[in-house]
């Protein structure tokens, strides 16, 4: 509970720190953009890298499935190594 109660601290605490920072930060002329460069070197190099990433975790997951299924066609008194 008292993590919770800490989390929960800290949320509120950012929330105002943000309020406290924006107007510092637009009198500094800064915009966000929200413009994405798809031909950008460094989002190709980061989409080619998280590949493998995302099949090995779907595969992962399929594995589990995978084994929960033939775990649970076993009998009760089976001994299995799962």
């Amino acid at each position: 509970m008292l993590i919770l109660l800490f989390l929960i601290f800290l949320v509120v605490l950012h929330y105002y720190f943000n309020l406290f920072l924006c107007p510092f930060i637009f009198k500094t002329g800064y915009r966000h953009n929200l413009k994405i460069n798809i031909h950008d070197k460094n989002l190709q190099q980061l989409l080619t890298l998280s590949i493998p990433i995302i099949l090995g975790t779907s595969l992962e997951q399929i594995n589990i499935l995978i084994d929960r299924t033939v775990a649970s066609s076993l009998g009760a008194r089976s001994y299995n190594n799962f």
